[in-house]
């Protein structure tokens, strides 16, 4: 395995905390998650958490706070995990956005914006109600990925993002993004 320094993973897990996470990630709002709900036509979400790589031993990951944590526990983890690149880099612009934002905090304001934008609709929440420096995994990778290369994987901003919008951004473009490790498995176990 071929791992760089800026590799983005997102990897899931199976905690009522990781399971709320996909469980809002289901649709854009409540109104949509209903209507799904109703047409069986619910979208599963596969990962919760993000965080980038700055070798094959260490990651950089917002939990608590955005910390330095042991990379080879997400090569090894038996939990659903896929890491990418974007295509044609050879030296990543991110880790040094990444290293500056190493013990900034959580985003619990934020949660809550994203929270009322899925009651509500309304995207200003989950745009612009969140603490300075304040933010949660997903948007904390998107956010340096922003800095370095002005990406917002489709969306206006990267505070809308989720890990779900993401995953299916670089599934529907794989001539962007190169995948260097997963462990899908299809519904029939095969990786």
């Amino acid at each position: 395995m071929d791992i760089q320094a800026g590799d983005i993973f997102i990897i899931d897990d199976d905690s009522f905390g990781a399971n709320t996470v996909k469980f809002l990630q289901t649709a854009p709002t409540v109104w949509h998650h209903i209507w799904r709900g109703i047409t069986r036509t619910q979208e599963k979400v596969l990962y919760y958490h993000a965080g980038i790589f700055l070798n094959e031993l260490t990651t950089v990951e917002q939990q608590w706070k955005c910390q330095v944590m042991d990379g080879q526990r997400i090569l090894k983890s038996t939990k659903r995990c896929l890491v990418f690149r974007f295509k044609g880099v050879t030296e990543s612009n991110i880790p040094p956005f990444a290293i500056d934002d190493i013990g900034k905090p959580y985003g619990i304001l934020h949660c809550i914006g994203k929270t009322i934008t899925w009651l509500t609709g309304i995207k200003w929440f989950c745009r612009y109600v969140k603490e300075p420096n304040g933010e949660i995994c997903i948007n904390r990778v998107c956010k340096w990925v922003n800095q370095a290369y002005y990406f917002t994987f489709g969306e206006k901003t990267y505070t809308e993002l989720t890990t779900h919008i993401v995953y299916k951004y670089i599934k529907a473009h794989p001539e962007m993004f190169e995948i260097i490790y997963t462990n899908e498995v299809d519904e029939y176990g095969i990786a």
